[in-house]
């Protein structure tokens, strides 16, 4: 994820905040929802590009997760 990526992410979790905050001030039911549903937005934009640079610089270690959890899950959807 590049630096700009980050500052993008960073600016539109500030917008979400400050509408947020702004429906609070004017009591605003719609402006807070919005609000934080752009922060929460923004963050797992920011959790989603962290998690794919995870995996590009550890690609091995992502994939033996993925396979872990994969034969957990066929675990325990297979037991009858």
């Amino acid at each position: 994820m590049s630096l700009f990526d980050k500052a993008e992410n960073k600016a539109r979790e500030a917008a979400g905040a400050a509408e947020q905050t702004y429906g609070e001030a004017t009591g605003s039911t719609e402006h807070q929802i919005k609000g934080s549903i752009r922060q929460c937005a923004a963050q797992g934009c920011d959790t989603l590009n962290s998690a794919v640079d995870t995996v590009k610089n550890n690609p091995l270690a992502a994939a033996t997760v993925a396979a872990g959890i994969g034969f957990v899950f066929g675990y325990l959807v297979g037991k009858k």
